[in-house]
């Protein structure tokens, strides 16, 4: 039993290399995911970027997510999917073994745009 054990499921499109027509090797998301249940995805911050000066003007906002869960195969370069919003890792993701009631992976996501 985890005491981390959340009500959110997550897919995450987990990183692979390839090789480009270059013959150079890159890291991108994969194009299949895998489906984790038991997350919990946590509101961080939203940060406006060129607040408008009238409502006619357009602003872009940045929301953040910080993600827990039991295990997840996260990567720098993968991308996770929740509730149909695409976001990517921004920073993590961070192990932490403490206890078996206790140890999970957390990192902070990004909405892609």
């Amino acid at each position: 039993m985890s005491l981390l054990d959340g009500p959110e499921t997550i897919t995450v499109y987990v990183e692979e290399t390839y090789e480009d027509s270059y013959g150079d090797t890159k890291t991108r998301p994969s194009e299949t995911g895998v489906v984790i249940t038991g997350c919990i995805v946590q509101p961080m911050s939203t940060l406006r970027l060129f607040p408008p000066l009238d409502g006619t003007q357009q602003q872009r906002v940045y929301a953040t997510w910080r993600l827990m869960a039991k295990t997840a195969p996260l990567g720098v370069w993968a991308r996770v999917e929740w509730r149909g919003i695409r976001m990517s890792i921004r920073s993590g993701p961070e192990y932490r073994p403490y206890s078996a009631a206790t140890n999970h992976v957390s990192a902070l996501l990004e909405e892609e745009r």
